[in-house]
């Protein structure tokens, strides 16, 4: 599947918000145009999701490859994994205890003995 208008989409708003014209530093932007892979397009859309966030960035492939995406992929599977530990609370399959510190620990719902099935 390709993703034409995705390409679109971020060339428009590297133009809007970086300030970017055809050129950056002497170097032709990619036709907006262009279609790309489905893994390339999503790939596109998290430097974008973490361009939204840290608008004063520049680095070279190595630099976003190793930090850019790392840190974009390491918040988002956090909130992911909050949303999947808030579901599993409300399902009655986890539980929360807060820390002193104020973090909060998650584990098994605890199983009350005559419930338990021995096999």
């Amino acid at each position: 599947m390709q993703h034409c208008l995705l390409a679109e989409l971020i060339a428009c708003w590297a133009g809007r918000h970086l300030g970017y014209s055809q050129k950056v530093k002497g170097l032709p932007v990619q036709n907006a145009n262009q279609c790309v892979s489905e893994d390339v397009a999503e790939l596109a859309s998290e430097i974008t999701r973490y361009l939204q966030n840290h608008y004063c960035v520049a680095d070279t492939l190595e630099g976003i490859s190793q930090w850019w995406i790392l840190r974009q992929r390491l918040q988002e599977e956090r909130s992911r994994v909050e949303q999947a530990m808030e579901y599993l609370c409300t399902q009655g399959i986890v539980e929360t205890h807060r820390l002193p510190d104020g973090a909060i620990l998650y584990s098994p719902t605890a199983v009350k003995k005559d419930a338990r099935t021995t096999n």
